[in-house]
């Protein structure tokens, strides 16, 4: 119900999606870089696997030579050699 409300709000007002679901916002940059929005602190962390934590989800990041290259209360940034993203 509160998700159709909201829902409705975005069709009608020009705010994003992701501000008013509070759901994550990913964006890539190849397969080289990831910046993910409204996350909620990182799981764990490797070169090979990063778990990230977000309100709707953990999302995993897998790939090689992985490293957070930026992190601010907002936005998560990993770069690497990315092979999968995926929601958990």
């Amino acid at each position: 119900m509160k998700k159709d409300i909201l829902k409705k709000a975005m069709a009608e007002t020009s705010f994003p999606g992701e501000v008013l679901l509070d759901v994550p916002y990913i964006s890539l940059a190849g397969d080289f870089s990831c910046n993910i929005e409204n996350h909620m602190g990182i799981i764990s962390y490797d070169e090979g696997s990063i778990k990230i934590n977000t309100k709707s989800a953990i999302i995993r990041l897998e790939g090689r030579e992985l490293c957070i290259s930026g992190i601010t209360d907002e936005i998560i940034s990993v770069s690497g050699k990315l092979k999968s993203l995926e929601f958990i």
